[in-house]
């Protein structure tokens, strides 16, 4: 059990970096992404939701920029981190693959670890550990296309 609890974690960190580097490429090209069907409310109510999670990592950048530490540790964690779940992610988990549902997951633990660094006033840690969320945005928005 342990072993596919590792190899799971394994493949969440490194298929990002993989799915980054395959990114669709100019029009006229096939989009190769896994399709992932969804009702239209739920589709919706993730596109927003993605679309919050990118508001959130530009304020993170910001706070951290402007030395407001406990700013971004609250974003970092009540908006994107673990303590931003609900139900809504429940709903929103079921209709997805494991690996997606992985990544995800992981991006909202790194941001939790972010809102750690930030409490812990070190910029360079937060902003790294920030770079690890916005990598598995990129992986699963290069892997996985809503549909």
């Amino acid at each position: 059990m342990r072993l596919f609890i590792r190899l799971g974690w394994l493949l969440t960190i490194l298929l990002p970096v993989s799915a980054a580097e395959q990114t669709p490429g100019p029009a006229g090209q096939p989009d190769n992404r896994i399709v992932v069907e969804l009702p239209d409310p739920i589709k919706q109510a993730l596109r927003e939701r993605m679309r919050r999670n990118l508001s959130d990592i530009q304020r993170i950048q910001k706070a951290l920029a402007d030395a407001e530490f406990n700013k971004a540790a609250d974003v970092a964690e009540y908006s994107l981190g673990l303590s931003s779940l609900g139900p809504h992610n429940t709903r929103q988990a079921s209709y997805m693959p494991d690996a997606m549902r992985q990544m995800g997951n992981a991006m909202h633990g790194a941001s939790s670890r972010v809102a750690l660094a930030a409490q812990e006033e070190d910029t360079v840690k937060a902003l790294g550990l920030l770079a690890e969320v916005t990598a598995l945005c990129v992986g699963c928005h290069a892997t996985y296309r809503a549909k």
